[in-house]
Parts: structure tokens; sequence; C-alpha cells
């Protein structure tokens, strides 16, 4: 067993020596790497002259760069797999070895290779080798410039590994790099959508622009064909850059409007620059100084960096800070360049996708808390919102029960006043048929001029009964316009007539002026409204006016018709010309002296004329007058046809008039009946709403307001169902509730006010004889 083992052991051992020996040999006939840095190079004249590599030129205006190298190379041992590479080809070549062709790519044309192309390796069959010395020759031709790097020969293994990591690290890194620094950018461009903050805008623009540059710097096609793809590659460059500066001006709250607005200008400055190094052939020589300027642009913005980190000093300004001094280092590398190698895997790709991480990591995490701080401050606004909903329905609430207690006082007020107008007029009522029924007595010396003055007493009486009643009217909706074509001359100097007297009395001088072409002055309105408005302006004119006079006026302007009246008096205060429309209101009159008015007339003008669609205008000067101004459109189709006015009828007999009345007060209705049978007729009366007449009744007088909650209309509309339909029946009523004189306009039928004037009332009679005689 013993002498078994030693044998074993012998045996591996034996095996291990074998591996060993062979291994060395091996390693001892590998070749090894030549890196050759010097070439031959043949000039115009045909001389070849010594070059370091790597080596290049330029072409001229319209013919291409061209160049001829050679190189011997000698090796004492027959070739094992060996190959030719060039690190950096940027060129169409020809090469040959010993006179045999290897590789060419002359047909393709003048243009420059693709990035991919440009680490050329050339595997070479081991016959063409020679032991001893190998002549290579190379024919470069390129535009706008060619450029030719070392060349290596050595191992094909090991050329093919070199190259391999060659085109990781000028193609496919920066591809990769390109790609997630322009999605990066397109998140930051997605927050800006949201936030619309410069910094977020500026940095995505420059990131997208960084990876889109990257991308573009290693894709395997070239894009636009030369000089253009050099000259905007290098546009694309001078954008991205600008963007980063903005954003490092912003970041270091360095809000310079002029200096951002000359960096937004720099790229496409930059076209025409380069552009012209191009036709004057020295495009290399001026990208070359035009990336320098860019460097001192970067140089810029991080000192603008350096600055934030001075004042901040926080991590995340050390972060920035530094991975942007990082890449200005690297950049002015890469601007420099590697002398022995034309293509060297340039590192600003790399330290950008560090910079950029960096950053969009800053801008999120400012992104999420300032969504945070949002949230709060909705949630803060939600509650402080609620409790303003709160406090407002509280408000709202107690508004609703002013508002309600309101009405409900004003309800009470309106049916207050309403009763007492009532009332009121039913005594006043009386007293005027009792004076009406008094004057037809033969009365002379002081009994008639008593009678006289009760008859003035109860005109003003009713004239105050009457405007509460307007107001009431016009509220209620009662009063309903019927405009008609209207002449404004003949209306403006009828009224003139009429106040002329009093004018006289007061020693006011009264004029109406009528401007060009206001004879024919025509409107579409309702007569009869705008002169209860003109009515009310000239009688406060007057009643206003101590000394000078009153100007009723009518002039054109524009499209209008302006109707105005002008007073000398007394004039009204700013802080009283909202008020003096109010009801009950007047100016200068504390002592409520019944001459100057109820207080009512401005309030009707006003409810008319907005009735009416009517702008009023007021202006006044106090000591000086006051002027109000009506504005009317002026109609140009002339009116159609009226009928002259018929002359005034001639007094019709009552007598023998047959008529019901139905009056539940007492002396309302002994006083209209001696007023009637004082005119012949023949009067039924009675108070109470079921009574009944006689069936040759021809007319009925009747009270709104009967006995047991009945009206007047129920009333008529029961006597009517036995006496007849047509039987003409007049209601007299003392109410001012707004529904009452809602529900009167309804029933159309006839109505005066209490007190009613025996003139109206014979009106209405002599009225009925009339149609009774047709």
């Amino acid at each position: 067993m013993a002498v078994k083992a030693a044998a074993g052991a012998a045996w591996r051992r034996g095996w291990l020596a074998l591996g060993l020996a062979a291994w060395l040999l091996l390693a001892g006939a590998a070749e090894p790497l030549r890196v050759v840095t010097t070439a031959e190079w043949q000039d115009a004249a045909g001389r070849w002259q010594p070059v370091s590599l790597p080596d290049g030129g330029n072409g001229v205006p319209g013919r291409a760069a061209e160049r001829r190298y050679r190189w011997t190379l000698a090796f004492d041992a027959p070739a094992q797999g060996r190959a030719l590479y060039f690190p950096g080809m940027q060129a169409q070549a020809r090469l040959v070895l010993n006179g045999q062709l290897l590789h060419d790519s002359l047909s393709a044309g003048v243009e420059l290779p693709r990035a991919p192309d440009w680490p050329l390796l050339v595997a070479v069959p081991d016959a063409l080798w020679r032991t001893g010395a190998n002549e290579i020759e190379l024919l470069a031709r390129g535009a706008p410039f060619i450029e030719i790097s070392r060349l290596e020969v050595g191992p094909l293994r090991e050329l093919q590994a070199r190259q391999r990591a060659k085109l990781g690290g000028t193609v496919v890194g920066p591809l990769v790099s390109g790609a997630v620094i322009g999605v990066l950018g397109i998140v930051m461009l997605a927050l800006w959508v949201r936030r619309h903050e410069v910094i977020v805008g500026s940095f995505g623009l420059a990131a997208l622009g960084w990876g889109l540059h990257n991308a573009w710097s290693a894709w395997p096609t070239l894009l636009l064909p030369q000089p253009h793809q050099m000259i905007w590659w290098h546009v694309l460059l001078g954008f991205w850059i600008s963007m980063v500066v903005i954003f490092c001006l912003r970041y270091a709250d360095w809000v310079l409007p002029h200096v951002e607005r000359a960096l937004w200008a720099l790229a496409p400055a930059s076209v025409p620059l380069l552009y012209a190094g191009a036709a004057a052939n020295r495009l290399v020589t001026t990208t070359h100084w035009w990336r320098l300027g860019l460097i001192v642009v970067v140089a810029g913005g991080v000192v603008a960096m350096l600055s934030a980190i001075w004042r901040r000093r926080d991590l995340d300004a050390w972060l920035i800070g530094g991975s942007a001094v990082v890449s200005l280092g690297l950049g002015i590398h890469d601007w420099r360049g590697d002398p022995t190698d034309n293509n060297f895997v340039r590192l600003v790709p790399y330290t950008g996708l560090v910079f950029v991480f960096v950053v969009v990591r800053l801008l999120v995490d400012r992104f999420i808390a300032t969504q945070r701080s949002l949230e709060g401050l909705n949630a803060e606004l939600e509650q402080r919102v609620a409790a303003q909903n709160a406090e407002l329905r509280r408000a709202l609430d107690e508004m609703s029960h002013a508002r309600d207690a309101a009405e409900a006082a004003g309800q009470a007020k309106a049916r207050f006043l309403a009763a007492a107008s009532h009332d009121l007029r039913q005594p006043a009522h009386a007293l005027g048929l009792y004076l009406a029924a008094l004057r037809q007595q033969p009365l002379a010396g002081e009994p008639a001029e008593l009678a006289e003055r009760m008859a003035r007493s109860l005109a003003a009486l009713d004239s105050l009964f009457n405007s509460l009643l307007d107001v009431s009217r016009i509220d209620a909706g009662a009063v309903v316009p019927r405009p008609a074509p209207t002449a404004l001359a003949p209306l403006l100097q009828r009224l003139a007539d009429e106040a002329a007297p009093q004018a006289e009395a007061r020693g006011l001088r009264l004029a109406l002026r009528l401007g060009r072409g206001a004879e024919a002055a025509l409107v579409r309105t309702d007569a009869l409204l705008l002169e209860r408005i003109l009515r009310n302006l000239l009688g406060n004119a007057l009643r206003y006016t101590v000394h000078g006079g009153v100007l009723l006026a009518l002039r054109r302007r524009g499209p209008a018709w302006r109707i105005e009246v002008w007073d000398t008096g007394i004039g009204i205060a700013a802080e009283h010309r909202e008020r003096v429309f109010e009801e009950f209101f007047q100016v200068g009159n504390a002592e409520r002296d019944r001459n100057s008015g109820l207080g009512l007339g401005l309030a009707i003008v006003q409810r008319l004329a907005t009735l009416l669609g009517l702008p009023l205008a007021l202006h006044s000067r106090p000591g000086h007058g006051t002027v109000f101004g009506l504005a009317l459109p002026a109609l140009q189709a002339p009116p159609p046809f009226a009928t002259p006015a018929a002359p005034a009828a001639a007094a019709v007999p009552l007598v023998g008039l047959r008529i019901g009345v139905l009056e539940d007060d007492a002396d309302v209705r002994d006083a209209l009946t001696r007023l009637l049978r004082g005119w012949g007729c023949e009067v039924q009366a009675a108070g109470l709403a079921e009574a009944g007449f006689a069936a040759g009744t021809q007319a009925l007088v009747v009270d709104q307001r009967l006995p047991g909650g009945r009206s007047g209309i129920e009333a008529v509309q029961r006597l009517r169902a036995t006496l007849g339909a047509a039987l003409p029946a007049l209601v007299v009523t003392g109410e001012s509730d707004p529904a009452v004189l809602r529900e009167l306009a309804a029933a159309g039928l006839p109505t005066l006010a209490k007190p009613v004037p025996a003139e109206r009332l014979r009106e209405w009679l002599e009225g009925v004889v009339a149609g009774r005689a047709r």
C-alpha cells in the first residue's frame, strides 16, 4: 500500500510539471503588442516626411483632405494571428500590407465614417506577413478633415478586446448616458408643466439637450451631411450648456434677466459664426475655440454654484456644487484632448449623468416637499373655509331672521298704512261729497268763500292721498305702460300752460324752450306716465324756487330727445342726491310744511322712469339750482294717423238715472246719496254686501271694503248675476294695499280712489248715460 501511494504522488507531480512547462512555452511564444506612434507621410513634392501620430489635416473648399502614410515594421518570428488596429481612423482609408490590399473604404466617398467605425481593426492573414521587414501603406481621404490615430500591431484577440473597450467608452456609454439624462430631462419638463418654475424648466431643457447631445455624439450614422453635422452638433452643445448655466444662476438666487436673455441667444448666435468658419475652411479651429468659450460660460455658472454652497452649506448644495466643479474640470480635460489618442473616451457624458442625477433628486425632493406643504396648506385652508362657511351660515341665518323680521315689520307697516289710509279716506271722502252737495246750494258772501276754502283744503288732502296710492299701485305692478307714438312739443306746451298761473302767483318766470327741430319731436312712450313724471318735476321746481324761474327745455342729443327741467331754487347737496328719491324725504322741510308736499313726488318720478326704461339724470348746485333730465330715443317714422280730438262735450243731464249705492260707512253713504239726488238721480242705497237692488237699476257705485270681509268685486259679480252682466259698475276704494290694488287691476272694473272728487264721479255717470244713449 505504501508503494502504491508513493507511485500516485509521483504521477501527480509529473503532470503538474508538464502543465507548467507548457504554460511557460506558450507564454514565451506569445507576441507582445507593438504601439507605433510615428509614421512617414508623403508631401506634395512626393517626399516622405516623418510625422508623429495622431496626425491629420484639413481639406480646401471643393476638395477633400487626403494624405498618404507608410510604416516599415520588422518581425523576427513568423506571424500567429497578428492584426492591425487604428483606435481612431477618422477618414475613409485604403490599407495595403507588402503590396496586398487589406482594407478599402474609399469607395464610400469622402464623408467621415460613423463614430462606431472609428476604431478600425484589420485581421491580417499570417501568410501576408514576412519575417523581417514589412511595409504598410495607408491612403486616407475625408471632408472636411482627416485624423489618423497611432497604429497598434499585435495578437488579434488582444486587439479585439481593446476595440470592444474603445467602443464601450466612446459609443455605448455615451448612448446609455444620453438616454438616461434625456429621460430625466423629460421628467423635469413634466414637473415644469405643473409648477412653471424657471429653475425646473431650464434644467429640464438642459438635461434633455444634454442627453440628445450625448446620443448624437455616439450615434451609429450621420444625421446630417458634413459640415452641417459638426455645426449643429456644436449649436446643440451651446444650447444645453446655456440652460445649465441659467439653472445654476437660479439655484444661487441670482436673478439676472439680461444675462439670461443673452444665454438664450447664445445658441442661435453660434449658427452664423460656425458657418462662417466652415466657409473659411477653418471649421475645426472655430469649433475648438467655440468650445473654449462655452467652458468660460460654464465657469460663470460654477461660480454661482460656489456662492450657493457658501451661503447654504447643506448637503444638497455640496453635492450639486461638487458635481458642477468636477464637470467643469472634466470639460476642460475633454477640450484639451489626449495628444496620444484622437478617439479618447470623453468624460463629460459620464460626469453629466452624476450631475443630472443629483439635481433631479434635489428638484424632486423640493417638489415633494412643496406638494406636502401645499397639502398642509390646503388642509388648513379647508379648515378655515369650513370655519368661515360655518360663520357665514350663522351670519346668513341671522340675516335671514333679520330679513324675516324686517319683512314682517314691513308687512305690518303696510297693513297699518293700508288700514290707516282706508280709515282716513272714509271721512275725507264723506267730507268731499258733503261739500259737493253743499256747493250745489245757492251760496253767497262769506259762506261761499268758506266753501271755496274747504274745497282747496280738500283738494290738497286728495293730492296727498293720490300720491300715496300712486306709489302703492306702481310697487304692486298695477301700472302697465302702454307705449305709443307721442309728440313731445304739444305735451310740453300744455304742461307749461297749466303751470304758468302757479309760477305767476309765486312771482317766478316759467319758460318753454324748444331746440332745433323739436316742434316735430316724436318718441314712443306712454304719454300719460311721461306727463305724470314731468308734472311732478315741474311742481317740485316751482315749489322749491323762491327767486328766478323755471325752464322746461327740449333738445336733440344724438339719437335721443332730451327733456330737462331747470330751476334756480335751493339746490340739492351731494349727500342728499340719492335720498331725494326715497319716500317721504324732503330737503329743507324739517317742519313738514304741507305746502311743500308729502315727499313722494320724486319717488314716483323715479319709479315711473324706471317703469318706462328712461334714464333719469340729476345735476344740482346748492344755492344755485337743480336740473332733472330724461333721454327718450327718437322715433324716426311718423306716428300713425290720428283723428283730431273731438270738442269737449256739453254736460250730460243725469235726471232719472237709477243708481244703486253699496257703502258700509253711514256718513259716506248719506253724503253720496245727497250728492246724487242733487244731480237728479234716483238712488237706492244699502250698507250690507248681501243687499239687493231693484230690477231697473242702471248703474252701481260700490265700496271695495264691505262688512263681513266681502269685497266690492264680489258684490258687483253677485249683483250682475241678477241684474244683468252688462250693468255698469264703479268700485270706490280707500285701499293702498298692493295685493288689493293688483286684484282690482285684474278684475278690470273702473276704480276711483277715495276721496273721490265729485267731478270725476259725475264724468263716469255721464259716460254711463252716453253709453246707454248709444
